[in-house]
């Protein structure tokens, strides 16, 4: 299947001020993500605006906490105190667990992306593109020719990168590959317990839009209603938002 890396011709609609420079990967060691500072995405910044327009409802799926013995844990089990809604950011409650326990940001392990993989894929297999951070994809291989990207998908995948985290991110700072939704349950068991998230996922049959911003604590998801219930009923952390409503998560921005 196809791979892309930017060029910088190939979004000429990059933010003019962005630096020249491209940082290395994210690195995300334990205890690195303590340093950082959290921020939330801009509020004019709507689930709508990185999940597109084309689906009729949407969910934020809470991506796990991983403790200080090393398990993943939803957010409840660790702060049974909190009522958890979909507007619940981690800079909300994070003063409630110790300064021994990860931000949950960009954190997607095999197990959670089991779950996320089976209620999206509705019993098919379905091809998508993956915007992945460079350095968290597949070494550039001799691969076959590329089909045109969906119109919508680069304008996607800028607003998951730039309104936070990483200083000086910007598109040609990702990478697309071209795989069948099932190769990230792969991908995370080849990451292990802290794979990071991919940027973006989008099904080329247009069932489906999954983002998750760079360094942020959520999956949102647009689909069909019947694929949203579907996903809300698979886990106790995913709640249905509405697609025009402000993202309510946090992200980091790394020192």
């Amino acid at each position: 299947m196809g791979q892309i890396f930017f060029e910088e011709s190939s979004l000429r609609h990059a933010r003019p001020d962005a630096a020249a420079h491209q940082p290395g990967p994210p690195t995300r060691g334990r205890g690195g993500a303590r340093s950082g500072t959290a921020a939330t995405l801009d509020a004019m910044t709507s689930v709508r605006d990185i999940v597109g327009s084309r689906h009729e409802s949407a969910a934020r799926l809470l991506l796990p906490i991983i403790d200080d013995s090393g398990r993943a844990m939803p957010w409840s089990t660790l702060i049974s105190s909190a009522r958890l809604t979909a507007k619940t950011s981690w800079a909300d409650i994070r003063h409630l667990v110790g300064e021994d326990i990860d931000p949950p940001y960009a954190c997607l392990n095999p197990e959670t992306t089991e779950l996320l993989t089976h209620a999206l894929a509705q019993e098919q297999d379905p091809l998508c593109w993956f915007a992945l951070w460079r350095g968290y994809a597949e070494e550039p291989q001799e691969q076959p020719p590329i089909p045109a990207l969906p119109p919508d998908l680069l304008d996607l995948l800028r607003t998951a990168i730039e309104p936070l985290t990483v200083p000086d991110a910007r598109p040609t700072h990702a990478t697309l590959i071209r795989k069948p939704l099932s190769w990230l349950n792969r991908h995370a068991r080849q990451q292990g317990l802290r794979s990071s998230s991919p940027l973006l996922i989008y099904a080329t049959n247009g069932t489906f839009t999954a983002a998750c911003p760079i360094y942020h604590d959520s999956f949102y998801i647009g689909g069909s209603r019947g694929l949203i219930e579907q996903l809300i009923a698979s886990s106790a952390e995913a709640f249905e938002i509405d697609p025009d409503s402000p993202i309510p998560g946090s992200g980091e921005i790394l020192d």
